[in-house]
Protein backbone atom coordinates (compact mmCIF):
# COMPACT_ATOMS: atom_id res chain seq x y z
CA UNK A 1 0.00 0.00 0.00
CA UNK A 2 3.11 2.14 0.76
CA UNK A 3 4.20 2.03 -2.84
CA UNK A 4 0.97 2.54 -4.60
CA UNK A 5 0.45 5.82 -2.03
CA UNK A 6 4.04 7.02 -3.28
CA UNK A 7 3.17 6.48 -7.28
CA UNK A 8 -0.41 8.43 -6.58
CA UNK A 9 1.72 11.10 -4.47
CA UNK A 10 4.27 10.97 -7.65
CA UNK A 11 1.87 11.30 -10.46
CA UNK A 12 -0.36 14.12 -8.49
CA UNK A 13 2.83 16.31 -7.97
CA UNK A 14 3.85 15.67 -11.87
CA UNK A 15 0.45 17.18 -12.98
CA UNK A 16 0.73 19.75 -10.68
CA UNK A 17 3.89 21.14 -12.17
CA UNK A 18 2.72 20.16 -15.73
CA UNK A 19 -0.17 22.13 -15.26
CA UNK A 20 1.30 25.66 -14.29
CA UNK A 21 1.74 28.35 -16.56
CA UNK A 22 3.90 27.28 -19.66
CA UNK A 23 4.58 30.36 -20.48
CA UNK A 24 8.63 30.66 -19.60
CA UNK A 25 8.90 26.66 -21.05
CA UNK A 26 9.63 27.79 -24.16
CA UNK A 27 11.36 31.16 -23.94
CA UNK A 28 14.60 29.98 -24.06
CA UNK A 29 14.33 27.37 -26.90
CA UNK A 30 10.91 27.79 -28.27
CA UNK A 31 11.21 24.69 -30.77
CA UNK A 32 12.37 22.20 -28.25
CA UNK A 33 8.56 20.90 -27.88
CA UNK A 34 8.00 18.05 -30.36
CA UNK A 35 8.94 14.71 -31.52
CA UNK A 36 12.45 13.71 -32.78
CA UNK A 37 13.99 11.11 -34.82
CA UNK A 38 18.03 10.19 -34.84
CA UNK A 39 19.69 11.08 -37.55
CA UNK A 40 21.22 7.81 -39.27
CA UNK A 41 24.98 8.25 -39.71
CA UNK A 42 27.19 6.57 -42.67
CA UNK A 43 31.07 5.81 -42.72
CA UNK A 44 30.88 8.08 -45.45
CA UNK A 45 28.89 10.53 -43.79
CA UNK A 46 29.36 10.50 -40.56
CA UNK A 47 28.60 12.70 -37.27
CA UNK A 48 29.66 16.32 -37.10
CA UNK A 49 29.47 17.75 -33.00
CA UNK A 50 27.45 20.97 -32.87
CA UNK A 51 30.50 23.71 -32.57
CA UNK A 52 28.22 25.30 -30.10
CA UNK A 53 27.92 22.04 -27.62
CA UNK A 54 31.10 20.75 -28.78
CA UNK A 55 32.92 24.21 -26.71
CA UNK A 56 30.42 22.78 -23.35
CA UNK A 57 32.48 19.92 -22.85
CA UNK A 58 34.56 19.43 -20.09
CA UNK A 59 38.07 20.18 -20.94
CA UNK A 60 39.55 16.41 -20.84
CA UNK A 61 36.62 14.29 -21.86
CA UNK A 62 36.80 11.72 -24.62
CA UNK A 63 34.50 12.13 -27.60
CA UNK A 64 34.10 9.05 -28.19
CA UNK A 65 33.59 7.47 -31.57
CA UNK A 66 30.09 5.53 -32.74
CA UNK A 67 29.96 2.52 -34.96
CA UNK A 68 27.64 3.42 -37.99
CA UNK A 69 24.11 2.73 -37.64
CA UNK A 70 21.93 0.48 -37.55
CA UNK A 71 24.10 -2.03 -35.96
CA UNK A 72 25.18 0.54 -33.23
CA UNK A 73 27.87 -1.82 -31.63
CA UNK A 74 31.65 -1.70 -31.64
CA UNK A 75 33.47 -5.06 -32.40
CA UNK A 76 34.70 -6.96 -29.61
CA UNK A 77 37.68 -4.91 -27.42
CA UNK A 78 37.02 -1.58 -29.20
CA UNK A 79 34.96 1.11 -26.35
CA UNK A 80 35.12 3.91 -28.82
CA UNK A 81 38.40 5.40 -27.18
CA UNK A 82 36.69 5.40 -23.83
CA UNK A 83 39.80 5.07 -21.61
CA UNK A 84 38.91 2.19 -18.74
CA UNK A 85 40.21 1.47 -15.06
CA UNK A 86 42.33 -1.99 -15.21
CA UNK A 87 39.32 -3.76 -13.58
CA UNK A 88 36.77 -2.43 -16.07
CA UNK A 89 38.76 -3.33 -18.92
CA UNK A 90 39.59 -6.70 -17.16
CA UNK A 91 35.60 -7.08 -17.15
CA UNK A 92 34.80 -6.21 -20.65
CA UNK A 93 37.55 -8.27 -22.03
CA UNK A 94 35.65 -11.22 -20.70
CA UNK A 95 32.61 -10.54 -22.59
CA UNK A 96 31.00 -13.24 -24.21
CA UNK A 97 28.77 -12.31 -27.62
CA UNK A 98 27.88 -15.55 -28.17
CA UNK A 99 25.83 -15.54 -25.14
CA UNK A 100 24.23 -12.29 -24.99
CA UNK A 101 21.28 -11.10 -25.19
CA UNK A 102 19.37 -14.19 -23.42
CA UNK A 103 16.08 -14.42 -23.60
CA UNK A 104 16.02 -13.35 -19.65
CA UNK A 105 17.76 -10.21 -20.76
CA UNK A 106 16.46 -9.55 -24.40
CA UNK A 107 13.80 -7.20 -23.26
CA UNK A 108 15.54 -5.46 -19.99
CA UNK A 109 15.96 -1.79 -21.02
CA UNK A 110 19.28 -0.03 -20.51
CA UNK A 111 19.43 3.05 -18.75
CA UNK A 112 19.49 6.59 -20.39
CA UNK A 113 22.90 6.51 -21.57
CA UNK A 114 21.84 4.53 -24.31
CA UNK A 115 18.60 4.78 -24.51
CA UNK A 116 18.90 8.46 -26.09
CA UNK A 117 21.47 7.38 -28.98
CA UNK A 118 19.21 4.15 -29.74
CA UNK A 119 17.85 4.26 -32.80
CA UNK A 120 14.13 5.04 -31.81
CA UNK A 121 12.37 8.32 -31.25
CA UNK A 122 11.39 10.33 -28.62
CA UNK A 123 8.93 13.53 -27.28
CA UNK A 124 9.51 16.57 -25.41
CA UNK A 125 6.78 17.60 -23.45
CA UNK A 126 8.36 21.38 -21.72
CA UNK A 127 6.83 22.75 -19.08
CA UNK A 128 7.29 25.30 -16.58
CA UNK A 129 9.00 23.64 -14.12
CA UNK A 130 9.29 20.17 -15.54
CA UNK A 131 9.75 18.83 -18.90
CA UNK A 132 8.77 15.51 -19.62
CA UNK A 133 10.68 13.34 -22.27
CA UNK A 134 8.75 10.31 -23.38
CA UNK A 135 11.35 7.69 -25.35
CA UNK A 136 9.62 4.85 -27.44
CA UNK A 137 12.64 2.98 -26.66
CA UNK A 138 10.87 0.44 -23.71
CA UNK A 139 8.49 2.79 -23.31
CA UNK A 140 10.68 4.81 -20.63
CA UNK A 141 9.34 8.66 -19.57
CA UNK A 142 12.12 10.74 -17.53
CA UNK A 143 11.39 13.41 -15.86
CA UNK A 144 13.88 16.31 -15.80
CA UNK A 145 13.11 19.00 -12.87
CA UNK A 146 13.45 22.85 -13.34
CA UNK A 147 12.37 24.04 -10.39
CA UNK A 148 15.70 24.65 -9.24
CA UNK A 149 15.78 21.30 -6.73
CA UNK A 150 18.91 19.40 -6.21
CA UNK A 151 19.20 15.99 -6.15
CA UNK A 152 18.03 14.10 -3.35
CA UNK A 153 20.16 11.61 -0.82
CA UNK A 154 21.85 8.51 -1.46
CA UNK A 155 18.67 6.56 -0.60
CA UNK A 156 16.55 7.46 -3.07
CA UNK A 157 15.81 4.91 -5.78
CA UNK A 158 18.56 3.87 -8.10
CA UNK A 159 16.44 3.11 -12.09
CA UNK A 160 17.02 3.14 -15.55
CA UNK A 161 16.05 7.14 -15.65
CA UNK A 162 17.54 8.18 -12.93
CA UNK A 163 17.43 11.93 -11.38
CA UNK A 164 17.30 14.27 -13.62
CA UNK A 165 17.53 18.29 -13.07
CA UNK A 166 17.78 20.81 -15.31
CA UNK A 167 18.78 24.48 -16.15
CA UNK A 168 19.38 26.50 -19.54
CA UNK A 169 22.09 28.03 -20.55
CA UNK A 170 21.21 30.79 -22.82
CA UNK A 171 19.54 28.86 -25.55
CA UNK A 172 21.34 25.37 -24.35
CA UNK A 173 18.80 23.15 -22.08
CA UNK A 174 21.47 21.37 -19.36
CA UNK A 175 20.30 18.37 -17.63
CA UNK A 176 22.10 16.55 -15.02
CA UNK A 177 21.62 13.16 -14.15
CA UNK A 178 22.31 11.08 -10.78
CA UNK A 179 21.06 8.12 -9.28
CA UNK A 180 21.14 5.77 -12.52
CA UNK A 181 21.27 1.98 -11.80
CA UNK A 182 23.66 -0.26 -13.15
CA UNK A 183 23.47 -1.02 -17.14
CA UNK A 184 25.65 -0.93 -20.47
CA UNK A 185 27.60 1.89 -21.84
CA UNK A 186 29.08 -0.06 -25.09
CA UNK A 187 26.85 -3.11 -25.81
CA UNK A 188 30.01 -5.06 -25.70
CA UNK A 189 31.01 -5.47 -22.10
CA UNK A 190 32.05 -1.98 -20.42
CA UNK A 191 28.93 -1.45 -17.82
CA UNK A 192 28.67 1.86 -15.95
CA UNK A 193 28.02 1.79 -11.70
CA UNK A 194 25.29 3.51 -9.80
CA UNK A 195 27.69 6.26 -9.32
CA UNK A 196 27.62 7.16 -12.89
CA UNK A 197 26.89 11.09 -13.32
CA UNK A 198 25.60 12.12 -16.98
CA UNK A 199 25.17 16.20 -18.40
CA UNK A 200 23.21 16.31 -21.53
CA UNK A 201 22.75 19.25 -23.68
CA UNK A 202 20.20 20.25 -26.01
CA UNK A 203 20.16 23.08 -28.61
CA UNK A 204 17.71 23.69 -31.33
CA UNK A 205 18.33 25.05 -34.47
CA UNK A 206 16.28 28.21 -35.42
CA UNK A 207 15.30 26.77 -37.93
CA UNK A 208 13.41 24.54 -35.20
CA UNK A 209 14.17 21.54 -37.39
CA UNK A 210 17.34 19.89 -35.98
CA UNK A 211 17.82 19.12 -32.46
CA UNK A 212 21.33 18.88 -31.11
CA UNK A 213 22.88 16.61 -28.53
CA UNK A 214 25.87 16.07 -25.95
CA UNK A 215 26.28 13.22 -23.76
CA UNK A 216 28.97 13.61 -20.96
CA UNK A 217 29.58 10.60 -19.12
CA UNK A 218 31.42 10.12 -15.85
CA UNK A 219 32.15 7.08 -13.18
CA UNK A 220 35.61 6.86 -11.64
CA UNK A 221 35.09 3.41 -10.79
CA UNK A 222 35.02 2.68 -14.31
CA UNK A 223 36.94 5.06 -16.46
CA UNK A 224 40.14 6.79 -16.87
CA UNK A 225 38.90 10.51 -17.76
CA UNK A 226 35.27 11.34 -18.90
CA UNK A 227 33.66 10.55 -22.16
CA UNK A 228 31.33 12.12 -24.35
CA UNK A 229 28.70 11.07 -27.07
CA UNK A 230 27.03 13.95 -29.49
CA UNK A 231 23.59 12.61 -31.62
CA UNK A 232 21.86 14.53 -34.25
CA UNK A 233 18.09 14.18 -34.49
CA UNK A 234 15.33 15.71 -36.73
CA UNK A 235 11.98 17.13 -36.04
CA UNK A 236 8.78 14.66 -37.49
CA UNK A 237 5.24 14.82 -37.14
CA UNK A 238 3.94 12.20 -35.27
CA UNK A 239 4.13 10.18 -31.95
CA UNK A 240 6.36 7.78 -30.42
CA UNK A 241 5.16 4.47 -30.61
CA UNK A 242 4.46 1.13 -28.33
CA UNK A 243 7.72 -0.55 -27.60
CA UNK A 244 6.46 -4.06 -27.76
CA UNK A 245 9.65 -5.73 -26.73
CA UNK A 246 9.64 -8.98 -28.98
CA UNK A 247 12.09 -11.50 -27.65
CA UNK A 248 11.08 -14.05 -29.98
CA UNK A 249 14.10 -13.23 -32.68
CA UNK A 250 16.23 -14.81 -29.51
CA UNK A 251 14.49 -17.74 -29.20
CA UNK A 252 14.21 -18.09 -33.31
CA UNK A 253 17.89 -17.87 -33.15
CA UNK A 254 18.46 -20.34 -30.39
CA UNK A 255 16.11 -22.85 -32.28
CA UNK A 256 17.98 -23.63 -35.09
CA UNK A 257 21.41 -23.73 -32.79
CA UNK A 258 22.69 -20.15 -33.88
CA UNK A 259 24.20 -17.82 -31.53
CA UNK A 260 22.49 -14.60 -30.62
CA UNK A 261 25.18 -11.52 -30.69
CA UNK A 262 24.21 -8.20 -29.29
CA UNK A 263 25.27 -7.04 -32.74
CA UNK A 264 21.86 -9.28 -34.54
CA UNK A 265 20.11 -7.77 -31.38
CA UNK A 266 20.33 -4.32 -32.43
CA UNK A 267 20.41 -4.63 -35.90
CA UNK A 268 17.08 -7.02 -35.68
CA UNK A 269 15.11 -4.39 -33.71
CA UNK A 270 16.89 -1.38 -35.86
CA UNK A 271 15.20 -3.02 -38.93
CA UNK A 272 11.98 -3.87 -36.97
CA UNK A 273 11.94 0.13 -36.12
CA UNK A 274 12.90 1.09 -39.03
CA UNK A 275 10.15 -1.15 -40.83
CA UNK A 276 7.17 0.10 -38.16
CA UNK A 277 8.24 4.26 -39.17
CA UNK A 278 8.17 3.39 -42.94
CA UNK A 279 4.73 1.38 -42.50
CA UNK A 280 3.26 4.04 -40.25
CA UNK A 281 4.11 6.45 -43.08
CA UNK A 282 2.61 4.53 -45.88
CA UNK A 283 -0.09 4.12 -44.34
CA UNK A 284 -0.65 7.56 -44.63
CA UNK A 285 -0.58 7.76 -47.60
CA UNK A 286 3.06 8.51 -47.70
CA UNK A 287 5.22 5.68 -49.86
CA UNK A 288 8.71 7.77 -49.61
CA UNK A 289 9.79 6.18 -47.00
CA UNK A 290 9.78 2.53 -48.97
CA UNK A 291 10.81 3.66 -52.25
CA UNK A 292 13.55 6.48 -51.36
CA UNK A 293 15.49 5.52 -47.80
CA UNK A 294 14.68 1.61 -47.46
CA UNK A 295 14.80 0.00 -50.93
CA UNK A 296 18.17 -0.97 -52.92
CA UNK A 297 18.44 0.97 -55.58
CA UNK A 298 20.50 -1.53 -57.83
CA UNK A 299 19.96 -4.05 -60.19
CA UNK A 300 19.45 -6.33 -57.39
CA UNK A 301 16.55 -5.46 -56.32
CA UNK A 302 13.25 -7.61 -56.18
CA UNK A 303 9.70 -6.87 -55.24
CA UNK A 304 6.30 -9.24 -54.95
CA UNK A 305 3.81 -6.77 -54.18
CA UNK A 306 0.28 -8.02 -52.33
CA UNK A 307 -1.61 -7.58 -55.89
CA UNK A 308 -0.25 -10.02 -57.85
CA UNK A 309 1.12 -10.10 -61.56
CA UNK A 310 4.75 -9.56 -62.71
CA UNK A 311 7.95 -8.95 -60.82
CA UNK A 312 10.25 -6.41 -61.79
CA UNK A 313 13.66 -7.30 -61.17
CA UNK A 314 16.14 -4.66 -60.88
CA UNK A 315 15.18 -0.47 -59.42
CA UNK A 316 13.60 1.61 -61.66
CA UNK A 317 11.77 5.25 -61.18
CA UNK A 318 8.68 3.21 -62.11
CA UNK A 319 8.73 1.52 -59.73
CA UNK A 320 8.50 4.52 -56.93
CA UNK A 321 5.64 6.06 -59.34
CA UNK A 322 3.46 2.85 -58.80
CA UNK A 323 3.90 2.95 -55.17
CA UNK A 324 3.55 6.52 -54.86
CA UNK A 325 -0.36 6.18 -56.87
CA UNK A 326 -1.27 3.12 -54.63
CA UNK A 327 -0.11 5.09 -51.27
CA UNK A 328 -2.66 7.80 -52.63
CA UNK A 329 -5.50 5.40 -51.61
CA UNK A 330 -3.88 5.27 -48.39
CA UNK A 331 -5.64 7.88 -46.10
CA UNK A 332 -4.32 7.21 -42.40
CA UNK A 333 -4.90 4.34 -39.98
CA UNK A 334 -3.18 2.43 -37.24
CA UNK A 335 -0.15 -0.67 -38.04
CA UNK A 336 1.34 -3.21 -35.87
CA UNK A 337 4.18 -5.31 -36.95
CA UNK A 338 4.70 -8.89 -35.23
CA UNK A 339 7.88 -10.35 -35.93
CA UNK A 340 7.91 -14.41 -37.01
CA UNK A 341 11.60 -15.22 -37.79
CA UNK A 342 14.71 -13.10 -38.14
CA UNK A 343 18.20 -14.20 -40.00
CA UNK A 344 21.32 -12.59 -39.66
CA UNK A 345 24.33 -13.64 -41.45
CA UNK A 346 27.39 -11.51 -42.19
CA UNK A 347 25.65 -8.98 -44.74
CA UNK A 348 22.50 -10.23 -45.31
CA UNK A 349 19.54 -10.00 -42.63
CA UNK A 350 16.19 -11.42 -42.73
CA UNK A 351 13.24 -9.97 -41.49
CA UNK A 352 9.37 -12.19 -41.74
CA UNK A 353 6.88 -10.56 -40.30
CA UNK A 354 2.88 -9.97 -40.04
CA UNK A 355 1.88 -6.65 -40.65
CA UNK A 356 -1.54 -5.68 -39.34
CA UNK A 357 -2.98 -2.57 -40.42
CA UNK A 358 -6.50 -0.92 -40.06
CA UNK A 359 -6.62 1.77 -43.17
CA UNK A 360 -9.30 4.57 -44.27
CA UNK A 361 -9.26 3.79 -47.67
CA UNK A 362 -10.33 6.73 -50.19
CA UNK A 363 -14.14 5.48 -51.15
CA UNK A 364 -15.19 4.08 -47.52
CA UNK A 365 -16.63 5.30 -44.84
CA UNK A 366 -14.56 3.48 -42.17
CA UNK A 367 -11.38 1.85 -41.90
CA UNK A 368 -10.46 -1.39 -43.07
CA UNK A 369 -7.92 -4.47 -42.41
CA UNK A 370 -4.86 -4.05 -44.54
CA UNK A 371 -2.89 -7.21 -43.50
CA UNK A 372 -0.10 -8.77 -45.06
CA UNK A 373 2.39 -11.56 -44.56
CA UNK A 374 5.78 -9.52 -45.90
CA UNK A 375 9.63 -10.73 -45.94
CA UNK A 376 12.31 -8.72 -46.17
CA UNK A 377 16.15 -9.53 -47.55
CA UNK A 378 18.18 -6.52 -46.35
CA UNK A 379 21.68 -6.31 -47.51
CA UNK A 380 24.41 -4.11 -46.57
CA UNK A 381 25.33 -1.71 -49.06
CA UNK A 382 29.16 -0.03 -49.66
CA UNK A 383 28.15 2.85 -47.06
CA UNK A 384 27.16 0.19 -44.39
CA UNK A 385 23.53 1.56 -44.90
CA UNK A 386 21.09 -1.74 -44.77
CA UNK A 387 18.67 -1.96 -47.64
CA UNK A 388 15.99 -3.88 -48.94
CA UNK A 389 16.62 -6.08 -52.06
CA UNK A 390 13.75 -8.44 -51.92
CA UNK A 391 10.51 -8.01 -50.42
CA UNK A 392 7.64 -9.97 -50.89
CA UNK A 393 4.27 -9.31 -49.49
CA UNK A 394 0.67 -11.48 -49.45
CA UNK A 395 -2.51 -10.76 -48.10
CA UNK A 396 -2.84 -12.47 -44.90
CA UNK A 397 -6.08 -14.80 -45.52
CA UNK A 398 -7.92 -17.50 -44.06
CA UNK A 399 -6.73 -20.86 -44.64
CA UNK A 400 -8.14 -22.92 -47.79
CA UNK A 401 -7.62 -26.06 -49.08
CA UNK A 402 -6.49 -27.54 -52.18
CA UNK A 403 -9.13 -27.20 -54.37
CA UNK A 404 -10.33 -23.55 -53.30
CA UNK A 405 -6.59 -22.70 -53.88
CA UNK A 406 -7.18 -24.01 -57.30
CA UNK A 407 -10.41 -22.29 -57.98
CA UNK A 408 -8.66 -18.91 -57.26
CA UNK A 409 -5.47 -19.88 -59.94
CA UNK A 410 -8.41 -20.47 -62.25
CA UNK A 411 -9.81 -16.99 -62.15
Amino acid sequence: MRRWGGTRSLVAACLALLVLPAAHAGARSPHLAGTWFPVRYTAAAPSQPDETLRRLVAPGATLMREPAPPVFEFPRGEFGGLLLQDAALKSAQQWKPDTEPSLASACNPASILQAMTSPFPFEVHPATQLIVIRLEYFDLVRLVFMDGRAHPGPDYPHTKTGHSVGRWQNDVLVIDTTHLAPSIITTNGVAHTQALHVVERFRVDPDGKTLHYTQELDDPAVMKSPGARYAQFKRQSGHVEPYECDPSYVVSIQNRGGRVSSQETELVQSLLEQTRQSQRAWVNGDSASYATERMSHTDRFTIFGPFGGPSPKGWSDDIAKIQANVAKAFQGGTSAIELVQSYVSGDLAVLVTIDRNEVRFVGHDRPLPWNLRTTQVYERDAEGQWKVVHRHADPLLPSRNLDQTLQLLAQ
